[in-house]
């Protein structure tokens, strides 16, 4: 009697079952390559819904604001801040837009790798690393605009609210507490756009390991 543990792979019908590529066994998908696709379809419907918002913004966002400030205790002040706020918007239009086609484009491809992956597709590695790159210089260079924004409306706001706590006391420490919570909102915005840098990168680098190549492409 043969010992089976001596027995040659090409002899053991699970092994030549997995070898012909059967399709009666199960394939495991690589749990990196879930979490991937989970995130990538994330992403993706997140930035379609952002460069929603961008577009609105751009449109009737300063009308929004005027109908929202109309007959408030504060309409003079807040409609003067609104204007300053408005001319910065305007300077930074041409890099807005581009921010929001660039984003919309990212979503779709995000979209399409990540499902692709899902369905286990032989464009979807090359696709979504490809995806990968251009989403690191993308947010490298969106968190550039919007870092050169902010430095410019946070004055803004701490001058408008300033106005508003002088007429009711207190407007010094209102001020500060205005600026501080400007530079705490600009290091938690960096902070987390470092955190999806750094996820974009382990994305990056784990479809390139041979378990995700041989299960996409064997």
């Amino acid at each position: 009697m043969n010992d089976p543990a001596n027995a040659s792979p090409s002899g053991n019908p699970y092994v030549q079952a997995r070898m012909a590529g059967s399709p009666d066994t199960a394939v495991v998908r690589p749990t990196g390559v879930t979490v991937i696709s989970v995130l990538a379809i994330l992403a993706g419907v997140v930035g379609l819904f952002g460069s929603l918002m961008i577009g609105i913004q751009l449109l009737v966002g300063d009308k929004l604001m005027t109908m929202m400030n109309q007959g408030g205790p504060f309409e003079e002040a807040q409609a003067e801040m609104q204007q300053d706020i408005n001319a910065v918007m305007a300077r930074f239009l041409i890099p807005s837009v581009l921010i929001g086609v660039t984003g919309l484009l990212l979503a779709v491809l995000y979209l399409s790798g990540g499902v692709g992956l899902i369905l286990r597709k032989r464009w979807s590695r090359v696709l979504m690393r490809r995806t990968l790159l251009f989403a690191i210089v993308f947010e490298c260079l969106r968190n550039a605009v919007y870092g050169l924004m902010q430095l410019q409306i946070a004055p803004i706001n701490e001058a408008y609210m300033r106005k508003l706590a002088e007429k009711q006391g207190g407007g010094e420490m209102v001020a500060q507490f205005t600026s501080i919570a400007a530079v705490v909102g600009i290091v938690f915005f960096l902070a987390w756009a470092l955190v999806k840098v750094g996820l974009i990168t382990w994305a990056y680098r784990y479809l390139r390991k041979p378990i995700v190549v041989e299960y996409i492409d064997g």
